[in-house]
């Protein structure tokens, strides 16, 4: 006896068949659209060497930049087939910091990390300054009215400091391409009795929209001094 799956085996095997029916084309297998191979793209980490390939390697005809986020970049060729397609030539993604906002950090740790991921300013150093004392003391005490968290540290035997912390701050990490300046935004810091700090996001992200700003403006002008600016459409 010939069982079911001996006959979907012979119906695989079988010829593709069109059907007509009520004016409308139908298949009894589904069809795989095979279209022509495009180029590799090449994965970088900086906006230089984007420019760089413009200027050196691109094909003639109309490209695009795509700034598709505060930290990447694509470089698209013109619509090349039938199949109404762009192949990526260059693809540039940002080494960006690694500092975790919202997460407490114990005093030594939050040091190492808003000197080394954030832009150093009068700010930085204000709030360096505070938490670095921190680790000097064995009781820290803290008072806030939800706009200004007040700590108390006890130095040493008999020093009591009392240090306004202000919220928000306002800070610059390192979130996008470092060839760009780095946007500026507000943060709210908060210190705990554990000896631990903090950094919340308070700007609701409006700064990825200024470093793509940034992102689009340095390509502008990269493109420009190497004399593709005509050649390419940025979009940002």
């Amino acid at each position: 006896m010939i069982d079911k799956s001996f006959l979907e085996k012979i119906e695989q095997l079988s010829g593709q068949q069109i059907t007509v029916f009520q004016d409308r084309l139908y298949s009894n297998k589904n069809l795989i659209m095979l279209t022509p191979p495009q180029a590799t793209s090449f994965n970088v980490s900086s906006l230089s060497a984007v420019v760089d390939f413009c200027g050196d390697e691109m094909e003639p005809g109309q490209h695009v930049l795509h700034v598709s986020g505060c930290a990447e970049v694509c470089l698209y060729g013109a619509i090349n087939d039938d199949f109404r397609r762009r192949e990526l030539f260059v693809k540039s993604t940002a080494i960006a910091g690694e500092f975790s906002f919202g997460r407490f950090y114990k005093v030594d740790d939050f040091i190492i990390n808003l000197q080394a991921q954030f832009v150093q300013d009068e700010t930085t150093a204000a709030i360096l300054k505070l938490v670095g004392n921190m680790t000097r003391v064995t009781e820290v005490g803290t008072k806030d009215d939800g706009m200004t968290q007040r700590v108390e540290a006890k130095a040493g035997l008999a020093k009591v400091e009392n240090v306004s912390v202000p919220n928000p701050v306002r800070l610059a990490p390192y979130r996008t391409f470092i060839e760009v300046p780095q946007p500026y935004s507000n943060f709210v810091l908060r210190l705990n009795a554990d000896h631990q700090c903090a950094l919340f996001e308070a700007d609701g992200g409006a700064w990825r929209i200024e470093a793509m700003k940034n992102i689009k403006a340095f390509l502008d002008n990269g493109l420009k001094s190497i004399g593709k600016r005509d050649q390419i459409t940025i979009l940002c």
